[in-house]
């Protein structure tokens, strides 16, 4: 998810989704990914309490610096690739090789594909607000097409 947190390398051990359910999930090389941005103090707690869960250090905050519209544009433009990997790999009990973790990532993939299906199109709008004009959208703001 476009936004200041993301990942790099991280690591592969499901020690993201285990510290911050709310925000981390696998990618499809089961390597840990933002699929939420924080949105409040106990969110921002709980990804730091991932970046420090990390060994191989492959979260980053700067996530700002990399990202223009366009850049979010293309993003938006390849959900239907996120709605597959979710619903073809996170949703799939064959998937995991840790059967332990199933009912976890199972919950951790639908809470993805809600907010992918309902709140992330409102987000990356007044997100790529905030890159143009360095300040987050008031209600009244015309926010930027995806």
């Amino acid at each position: 998810m476009p936004g200041p947190f993301y990942t790099g390398q991280a690591d592969f051990a499901f020690m993201g989704p285990s510290a911050a359910p709310g925000l981390v999930a696998l990618d499809d090389e089961r390597v840990d990914v933002i699929f939420r941005q924080p949105r409040s103090r106990e969110d921002v707690a709980a990804a730091m309490e991932a970046v420090r869960s990390d060994p191989f250090s492959g979260y980053a905050i700067d996530g700002n610096a990399h990202w223009d519209l366009h850049a979010v544009r293309e993003w938006w433009g390849r959900r239907g690739e996120l709605r597959q990997h979710i619903t073809e790999h996170l949703l799939s009990n064959s998937w995991y090789p840790w059967p332990s973790q199933r009912p976890q990532m199972h919950a951790i993939a639908r809470d993805w594909l809600q907010h992918l299906e309902r709140d992330a199109e409102a987000y990356l709008r007044q997100y790529a607000y905030f890159l143009q004009w360095k300040v987050w959208p008031s209600t009244t703001q015309a926010l930027p097409e995806l």
